[in-house]
Order: structure tokens, then sequence, then C-alpha cells
């Protein structure tokens, strides 16, 4: 629906004021004026919604992007009918919204709005609407226009390359060296042969062997030193507006994945998303960043039972992290899921998210003291604690940890 803008209603105004001064002097010149102005206020009405019909709108988004990066695309607004359109003007909604103008847009052809913006929060964004505004040609009224453009994006997480995390080896203690001698183990180099036992895989059997020695022998392998790790992401609350305890938990937790993929260590990834336990099993980079960037805030499970689901993919001399806030809610969640990772004789380590610094009046944040408090309990119980505050640099808050 055309809206006049106040240069319609002054020119209605001025149409209406000569139609009376040409009537009472009968002037006929007057009468001629007074209908071109009133014309033009019909045309000026009229017209612009004809300069947006016929115009289609997509958007040519990449796929990926990366929270806070600088993110560029373009609005394609196609011209489908036989005559020009145009000129016109708008605003994609979508991520924050960002204004344009377009000039005219000839028959049977397109244009390209190119638009730059900031990358917003990790998530799905699968598109957003474009406005679409025309007062062609004389400004007098204007007419809006919205598109639901869908798009498909996907932000990853943004996080922090780690030059070093020295306790994520394959030792299952922080004081166990990683021996240098050969192991036998589940790895892929061949260590040597031994008799057979019952629920060895006949695959393994060395039939040269066999028939040479007359019993059942089996070939052992050299065990794989590059430890599994396991990062399980609690998800119960986030605390926080602009940065927040849950974001900063998932960029945590991507620094020390994208890491341990680079040092050759496997990862298995645990979090409550949508009412569920989602585990993801030794992805690679972006199938890791993928599946973070889809994660949601507000699991009602708590840590231990997120610890007790995963005990059955953790194997033995594997490290597991637990990356969760510091809230009333984690003293006695966090003491349970130590022990029960423990229990597996994995290394557990402790990436603590200080509630209070991203929101001091936030009712379930631990304060100060008894954030060092929960620390200082879980390094008692052999853990190794890292503590990270809002604003810091990630990658120098994992470099050391809290209490050793």
């Amino acid at each position: 629906m055309p809206r006049p803008t106040r240069k319609a209603f002054s020119l209605l105004l001025g149409s209406l004021v000569l139609f009376g001064v040409g009537a009472n002097a009968q002037a006929g010149w007057l009468y001629v004026i007074a209908a071109c102005l009133a014309g033009v206020v019909i045309a000026g009405v009229v017209m612009p919604k004809l300069a947006i019909k016929g115009i289609e709108v997509s958007r040519q988004v990449p796929m990926i992007a990366t929270a806070g990066d600088p993110l560029y695309f373009e609005i394609v607004l196609a011209n489908r009918s036989g005559a020009s359109k145009g000129p016109l003007s708008g605003a994609d909604l979508f991520l924050g919204g960002s204004v344009f103008a377009a000039p005219r847009i000839k028959a049977k052809s397109s244009l390209d709005v190119a638009v730059e913006v900031r990358a917003p929060r990790r998530g799905e964004y699968p598109g957003g609407e474009v406005e679409l505004v025309s007062g062609a040609p004389f400004g007098i009224a204007r007419v809006r226009k919205r598109v639901n453009v869908a798009s498909g994006l996907l932000v990853h997480p943004r996080w922090i390359p780690l030059a070093t995390f020295p306790l994520l080896e394959a030792a299952s203690t922080p004081n166990e060296p990683i021996h240098e001698r050969a192991r036998r183990g589940a790895g892929m180099d061949f260590y040597g042969l031994r008799d057979y036992r019952s629920g060895d895989s006949l695959r393994h059997i060395h039939w040269r062997s066999t028939a040479k020695g007359g019993r059942l022998l089996t070939r052992e392998y050299e065990e794989q030193l590059a430890s599994r790790l396991t990062v399980l992401i609690d998800s119960s609350e986030d605390i926080g507006r602009e940065s927040s305890t849950f974001e900063d938990s998932i960029s945590a937790a991507a620094a020390l994945t994208m890491y341990a993929l680079d040092s050759g260590h496997p990862v298995q990834l645990f979090c409550e998303s949508s009412g569920r336990t989602d585990h993801l099993f030794e992805p690679g980079k972006h199938e890791a960043l993928d599946w973070m960037a889809r994660l949601s805030a507000g699991g009602r499970r708590g840590m231990a039972r997120l610890a007790a689901e995963a005990t059955g993919e953790i194997f033995r001399r594997s490290t597991s992290v637990l990356v969760f806030p510091s809230t009333e809610r984690n003293v006695e969640e966090a003491r349970q899921a130590v022990g029960i990772l423990q229990e597996l004789s994995s290394r557990v380590i402790c990436i603590v998210i200080s509630a209070h610094t991203y929101d001091p009046r936030a009712v379930t944040a631990l304060r100060a003291q008894s954030e060092e408090q929960l620390i200082t309990g879980l390094a008692g119980s052999r853990a190794i604690v890292y503590k990270i505050d809002e604003k810091e640099d990630q990658s120098e808050w994992l470099r050391m940890p809290s209490m050793l």
C-alpha cells in the first residue's frame, strides 16, 4: 500500500488552492495547473508500486563463516518484467540489517548489491527478510515490499589457535611420562608374535608361523601412543550477554579440539543439546566446528550424567576435558563427573568458565571465593584445572593451569 509523503500533501493542497482561486477568478489556466498537480500526485502514488512489481530477490551468502569475522555477500535484484524498474532503495534485515541503494534495473536483467557485515554469534541462519522501498519517480509516495530470502549460513564458533597445550598427551596422569620403548597395544605397527588366545581375531593369525610351529600364533601390534581426547561441554546454563559462558565454553572446546587434531590426537565430543546427549566420534576439523555451531544451551541433565553416558566410549590412558561455568549447581556436578572419569583411569582436565566475571548479578554464579574453593577441591582430586575469565585471551589462560 503506497504511503504518501509530505510532498504529496503539499502538492494536493496546492492543487485545491489553485482550483478554488480559479473558480473565484474564472481563470481557466488555474484549472489546468491544478489538474496537472493533481495528476502528478496520482501518478506519484501509483508508479512506485509498478517500480517494485516484478522484482525478484535472492541472496548469495557463503555456506560457512566464523563468528566475528567480516562477512561479504551479495543481494541479487532480478527484473523479470519487460520494462525497466527502479530506482530502488532497501534494507537487508538478515544479520542485523544493511541499507543499500539500487539504480534503475533494465528489463530482463539483474543487479548485484554488495553487502559487508560482521558474522554474528555461532549458530545456523537459514535466512531473513529483504525490504525494498520505491518512491519513483517523484518521491510523492513510497511503497515497501518485504521478501523472505533463504540463505543457509552456518556460523562456526570463534576459537583461538593454541601454540601448545602441554598436558594433552598419552600419559594417564600428569606425572607419568610417555615411554620411548614400544608397547603392545591396538596400533597399526607390527610388534611380534604370541600364542593364540580365545577371543583373538582370526585376521591376526600368522598362518606361516602357525604351520611351522604346529600351534596357532597371532600377530601383536605396538600401542597407539596418541591418546584420544574426550571433550564434555556443559550446556546447563548460559550467563552473560555480549559474551557468555556457553559461547566461551564452546570456543575453548574448539581451541582444544583443533590443537588435538593438529597434533594427531583423535577426538570425541559430548554435549547435551535440544534435550538429548549429542555425541560426535573422531571428527575432522570442519565436522567438529559444524557440530559445535549447532549446539544450544538449556541442558537439564548435568555434567555427572553426561560423564556417565560417555563412559562406554572412553578408553584407558586417554584424556577427558570438562568445560563448564562456575555455578552453584556445578560444584557437586563437577566433583561427581571428575570421579566418574577418573574411575576409567582417564586423566581429567577441567576448564572452568568464571561465571561471575560475565555477570556479577547472576544469581547462580559462584562468587570469587566460592569459585576458588571449587578449583581447589577439583585440584585436590587430581584434576588439572584451568580458569577462563570474560574478555581474556583464552590462549593465555590455557597455557598454565590455575593449580598444579
